[in-house]
């Protein structure tokens, strides 16, 4: 679920493991001037967040810093074309 930090900013956690490491990322979500959802950092995109995303803006951006940052942005490109 998504978690207010500030207003108009969001960040949702990910546990996850690698080669048995537990690890976890962070996808942020800011609303833009515009109303637009800028997301830096996405995560595995559930029928929950999908719908609170929606309730929040239109998806306009998806960042993915760099190649540990980028494994679930094709889905999240997918969810919101």
């Amino acid at each position: 679920m998504l978690q207010p930090v500030a207003p108009g900013i969001w960040h949702q956690q990910h546990q996850f493991s690698v080669f048995g490491v537990r690890a976890s990322s962070r996808m942020t979500v800011v609303r833009l001037a515009n109303g637009q959802l800028w997301l830096h950092s996405p995560v595995p995109i559930s029928a929950e967040t999908k719908a609170q995303l929606a309730a929040l803006g239109e998806v306009a951006f998806i960042v993915a810093p760099n190649r540990f940052h980028h494994l679930y942005a094709g889905d999240c490109a997918a969810a919101f074309p």
